[in-house]
């Protein structure tokens, strides 16, 4: 008979033991379970954090424009180091017209240019969008088909530059000789 106590206990001790391994399985199962839905609910109730880009597509938006899209992707357009010899380009001289920051602010910084396309009042544009970090420094658009010469600064609430003006202080500030 002590043998058959034996057994018993030994079957008694070997089924509480696998009841409390399957009770921590289930607990951990349920915990994980729940920590995901808990996580899933979260993400869905919290507003996500908007990339760069989201925000200057924003910004662009915010100015009037629809169906705006980055012709290049999540990439800029174009990228460069503002100093004397990148200030000697005509084009990045032409893109400094529609800046509402100073220049000189901005020697040996990178600047990316990053190129959209939008629509406002039924025409569709191309636009363009200076960034240095994750600020608006300028911008310009024009009628798609059209070029430069009969560019628009971005925000109207900037008055735009004079060109003669400009000129004298972007030449005397990077040296460049006429």
């Amino acid at each position: 008979m002590k043998e058959i106590d034996m057994k018993g206990r030994f079957r008694m001790k070997r089924l509480m033991v696998m009841f409390m391994i399957g009770l921590c399985l289930v607990a951990c199962s349920n915990n994980k379970s729940t920590t995901t839905t808990t996580e899933n609910n979260t993400t869905q109730n919290t507003p996500t954090t908007t990339t760069t880009e989201d925000k200057q597509i924003k910004y662009v938006s915010d100015l009037g424009f629809k169906n705006v899209t980055n012709v290049n992707g999540s990439k800029y357009y174009q990228t460069y180091t503002l100093d004397e010899a990148t200030a000697a380009q005509g084009d990045v001289y032409n893109q400094w017209l529609y800046t509402w920051v100073e220049p000189s602010e901005y020697v040996g910084k990178t600047v990316d240019v990053y190129q959209y396309t939008g629509t406002k009042d039924n025409k569709d544009y191309d636009i363009y969008l200076l960034m240095s970090g994750d600020k608006e420094i300028g911008g310009y658009y024009y009628e798609k088909g059209k070029d430069m010469s009969s560019a628009t600064i971005l925000d109207n609430s900037v008055t735009a530059r004079i060109a003669s003006d400009f000129q004298a202080t972007w030449d005397k500030l990077f040296n460049i000789q006429k």
